[in-house]
């Protein structure tokens, strides 16, 4: 699917989104993702992405289809959150480069913040997510054709058996 085929008219997800979390440790049926504890206890996978940044965040899919195989393990928890509260960085910094007005004029507050963290259009990821932080529960991006959301606040997952 190509980037603009995911390009959709908001600056956030809608409705209810299912999160996908993966990892190596059966931490039993029901459990809390905390990213201040995912920080200090963070899995090889995830080292480089705090190599960009150190906000604390739990890294999750919004496709188990979708998923790096080399992350995915027995052990799959899934949990749900609002869409409204998780700022839709993909699309955002799109319409940002290609439609800035249309951006600014949906919500003037992340066209600010995509504003202040462009640099000779690159995106300064670790700014971008200590401001998403302040205004948002979490942020969703895709790299390399897997959709993500990075996670600022505890959530509530429960086991699901792959």
């Amino acid at each position: 699917m190509k980037l603009k085929d995911l390009i959709k008219e908001e600056v956030t997800l809608s409705g209810n989104v299912k999160l996908y979390h993966y990892t190596d440790k059966d931490m039993g049926d029901t459990v809390i993702l905390d990213p201040d504890i995912a920080i200090k206890n963070k899995s090889f996978w995830s080292n480089n992405d705090y190599k960009i940044s150190n906000v604390p965040r739990v890294f999750y899919y919004t496709d188990p289809n979708k998923t790096e195989r080399m992350v995915v393990t027995k052990n799959m928890y899934v949990g749900q959150v609002d869409g409204k509260k998780i700022l839709n960085l993909t699309d955002s910094v799109h319409e940002y480069v290609n439609n800035p007005a249309s951006l600014e004029a949906k919500n003037v507050e992340v066209f600010n913040m995509i504003k202040h963290c462009m640099n000779y259009n690159r995106l300064d990821i670790d700014a971008m997510l200590k401001m998403t932080k302040e205004k948002f529960i979490g942020v969703f991006y895709i790299t390399g054709g897997l959709p993500i959301v990075n996670l600022f606040v505890p959530l509530t997952v429960k086991k699901h058996n792959v």
